[in-house]
């Protein structure tokens, strides 16, 4: 019998991601989002349901697994959005999601940005500190999770920046190579040093149907990548790739200490690891923007 998945946040790049990676011979996929109509292939799902997810509302249907994406996530510390905003859709929303139909497992997603910097490496038990409205609001969103779904169905993601090929260019890897193949400079904004973890879009996937399949796998588990890359060496791979006359410049001096994100957990209780390196997802990237 194939299980019932519903994917909440269905017309944003993981959802719809995730409905077409999805075995159709092993899952129906119901799709949810705030929009009127799903924007991806209507014959890889079996309904859509256009909900306000800030509103209490109820599907009266019984699923397998919830994958909660459905959120407000403009990252930027500075943005124009109130916290009332984000607490509307990441924590009263996630509450609503909840409670409006039965299942038997919810993974829901927050971030590998909750987490403190202050060591070399990180693990699902190291203190946690938010300091933007779509943390604090991802963090207040997890302990809904704990108040309303029992601990044996509710799993909880903190992947490291996630990309893939369909993502929108306002994402770190599509942005710059958006810059490169117009040869217009890029300017990097964080601190010269910084470094990044960068996780596929597959890999995820993958993980994700690694928690479908195994009933007993629950809890908190980080995602990400062994590899890491300054991103101004990002950059500079990207405009080389690409063949591009783009500057890169750094206009921030400041250095940071890199904290690693580990996935350890996922790799003991799940057999999980990611396989994309980032020279693959960058390449993956080369193929379709060096192809238009």
């Amino acid at each position: 019998m194939k299980k019932r998945i519903l994917v909440t946040g269905s017309n944003g790049f993981l959802g719809k991601s995730f409905i077409e990676g999805f075995n159709k011979n092993l899952y129906d996929i119901f799709a949810l989002d705030f929009k009127d109509k799903f924007s991806g292939d209507i014959q890889g799902i079996k309904d859509y349901f256009s909900v306000d997810i800030s509103k209490s509302f109820n599907l009266n249907m019984n699923f397998d697994v919830v994958i909660h994406l459905a959120a407000l996530n403009q990252t930027n510390i500075n943005s124009d959005f109130s916290y009332r905003q984000f607490e509307n859709v990441n924590v009263n929303g996630t509450k609503n999601v909840a409670n409006c139909c039965k299942f038997k497992k919810f993974i829901f997603f927050s971030t590998a940005n909750l987490y403190e910097r202050n060591e070399n490496q990180v693990d699902e038990n190291s203190t946690l500190k938010p300091s933007s409205f779509y943390e604090r609001s991802k963090y207040e969103a997890e302990l809904v999770c704990k108040e309303y779904i029992d601990n044996e169905k509710l799993v909880i993601l903190r992947p490291v920046n996630v990309t893939g090929v369909k993502q929108e260019n306002k994402a770190i890897v599509p942005f710059f190579f958006s810059r490169a193949v117009k040869h217009e400079s890029i300017e990097i904004f964080v601190p010269k040093n910084k470094k990044i973890q960068l996780l596929s879009v597959r890999d995820l996937l993958s993980a994700i149907e690694d928690i479908i399949c195994k009933e007993n796998a629950t809890g908190i588990f980080n995602l990400s990548n062994k590899d890491s890359i300054e991103v101004k060496t990002l950059a500079e791979k990207i405009t080389t790739l690409c063949n591009s006359k783009s500057t890169v410049t750094c206009t921030n001096d400041n250095l940071e200490n890199y904290v690693e994100i580990s996935s350890d957990k996922a790799k003991q209780l799940l057999n999980w690891q990611a396989k994309d390196s980032i020279d693959i997802i960058i390449k993956d990237f080369a193929k379709t923007f060096l192809s238009q």
